[in-house]
């Protein structure tokens, strides 16, 4: 499955950050959760809105979508302390 989803990328395309972006950006609003949910966890989420970041938390915790849990799990813990919307969560 994996080796499906990630046959277009080859080690040697060495992808930017913004190119990185700029896929999951499509993927999100294609209706992606997981990537949304990376977005958030490499600090360019669809929407800077407080509403929106606890929202995207609480559907990444309703979905139980394994993959989505794996991407939101970078901007959570420690690194969401500094975030009022994610702190505590």
């Amino acid at each position: 499955r994996v080796g499906h989803r990630c046959a277009r990328f080859l080690p040697t395309d060495t992808l930017s950050f913004t190119q990185l972006v700029e896929a999951r950006q499509a993927a999100a609003l294609a209706g992606s959760l997981p990537a949304e949910a990376a977005l958030l966890a490499m600090g360019e989420p669809l929407d800077d809105d407080a509403d929106y970041k606890a929202a995207l938390v609480d559907r990444v915790q309703a979905s139980r979508d394994p993959e989505a849990f794996v991407a939101l799990a970078p901007a959570m813990g420690v690194a969401a302390s500094d975030d009022a919307a994610l702190a505590g969560r």
